[in-house]
């Protein structure tokens, strides 16, 4: 009952599901001239096809995003949210944390 809800939520199957009963209507029952069913059969199937591609852009900017916050370790635990400006305080923390790692690379070359 999951697999139909998560199909029947989905923009591309809904239009697919219109495209067939577009196409069958046309051509087993309404009258409809058969370059015009085509024409609104091809413009769904376009729609289906953009839309699978700007899925699919999607799913791999999440997981392109997904990656870089994996990736990125803090240097501390005191880093703020993404999206948050930093406050003055931390902005100085901030300074003096990398002016010390600075001193300590350099003592130690």
């Amino acid at each position: 009952m999951t697999v139909l809800k998560d199909l029947l939520s989905s923009k591309k199957f809904v239009a697919m599901l219109v495209a067939i009963a577009v196409f069958v209507a046309g051509r087993f029952g309404l009258d409809v001239d058969p370059a015009t069913l085509d024409h609104v059969f091809a413009a769904i199937l376009v729609y289906v096809g953009a839309q699978g591609v700007a899925d699919h852009g999607k799913e791999a900017a999440k997981i392109n995003g997904a990656m870089a916050m994996a990736l990125h370790k803090p240097a501390n635990d005191n880093v703020p949210p993404v999206g948050r400006p930093l406050t003055a305080a931390e902005l100085r923390a901030s300074a003096d944390m990398l002016e010390a790692q600075d001193s300590t690379k350099a003592g130690a070359a």
